[in-house]
């Protein structure tokens, strides 16, 4: 028997040494089919850039094109996007609040706070749980 073999049902590489413990646990696939050593070495290894493995026509393991993320992926993708730049946003912030309510902050500090708090304002309106295309906004510029 071959080292590896191949589960097209759930697209997985299972070591044939460890056939006994997959087993044991109730996870060894019933579809499995040998590997010859060369096809297990490359589909463990780095993909292809844009690539995943999936079972092929043949119930072996083929690359096939990285399908597009799906509207749930890609409104999680904007949410993390928003809630990074509001925390960038607010790092910015931090040291001109902190001068405003001790009386110490400059004209030219208190413009930025105000550009960066519009900006803020900006982000909080971004709907990330639409599909449609997001247009980010410019930092503000300092005076």
């Amino acid at each position: 028997m071959k080292d590896y073999v191949y589960s097209a049902s759930l697209n997985m590489i299972c070591a044939v040494a460890l056939k006994h413990d997959y087993e044991l646990a109730g996870t060894w696939p019933g579809d499995a089919v040998e590997l010859d050593p060369f096809t297990a070495l490359e589909f463990m290894g780095e993909a292809p850039e844009d690539m995943i493995m999936r079972a092929g026509s043949d119930g072996l393991p083929a690359w096939v094109d990285t399908p597009p993320p799906s509207p749930a992926q890609l409104s999680e993708q904007a949410e993390q996007r928003k809630t990074s730049l509001l925390e960038m946003a607010q790092d910015t912030i931090s040291i001109w609040q902190t001068k405003l309510l001790l009386g110490r902050i400059s004209d030219v500090d208190k413009a930025n706070l105000n550009a960066w708090l519009d900006y803020i304002d900006v982000l909080h309106a971004i709907d990330t749980s639409s599909i449609q295309e997001i247009i980010w906004p410019n930092y503000p510029k300092l005076i």
